[in-house]
């Protein structure tokens, strides 16, 4: 098969398992979800809810290599946007599978007992890579929006960080 024709198809592959690619290949950073969550926070502290359109479709520009910023209300415990699964938005945040024994409900406190510290936090978690049904470790880091009733987060699958170099990392306390 040429090599334009295998990139082709393994991009291909890879939409279909839900898989992000917006930025290019690679796989984002505790820094760059550090980043791209504080930049999100930041329009949205200002932009308010008429923001929101930003955050949905794999097209946003909070969809970037293996990961995007999702926005939720932890007041009412719902997902608000979220742009790879639009079919979230609006749904509760525990709606959802138990991965490794924590449910979504335990998820759904664990971001928002993050988001609520001072400069946000981080939190891990199982949950499956896309295309797969086992679960791998996923860390997110969550700030809560100034001004607003939402959050906002990202996470990366990380076997070998520890919260504490996270939380170093980002500035905040554990």
């Amino acid at each position: 098969m040429p090599p334009k024709l295998l990139a082709l198809t393994a991009a291909a592959v890879l939409g279909l398992a839900g898989a992000v690619q917006a930025d290019g290949p690679g796989h984002a950073t505790p820094e760059e979800v550090v980043g791209k969550v504080r930049g999100a926070a930041r329009y949205l502290a200002e932009a308010g809810g008429d923001g929101l359109a930003r955050f949905k479709g794999k097209g946003s520009e909070y969809v970037w290599k293996d990961t995007y910023v999702f926005v939720a209300d932890c007041n009412k415990r719902t997902i608000v946007a979220h742009p790879i699964m639009p079919e979230r938005d609006g749904k509760p945040i525990a709606d959802g599978p138990t991965y490794g024994g924590v449910s979504a409900a335990q998820r759904a406190e664990a971001q928002c007992a993050a988001a609520g510290k001072p400069g946000g936090g981080w939190f891990e978690y199982p949950f499956p890579k896309p295309g797969e049904e086992r679960p791998s470790r996923k860390i997110a880091y969550m700030l809560a929006v100034p001004g607003t009733p939402y959050v906002v987060g990202a996470g990366v699958y990380d076997e070998t960080v520890t919260l504490g170099e996270l939380e170093a990392l980002s500035g905040g306390q554990r």
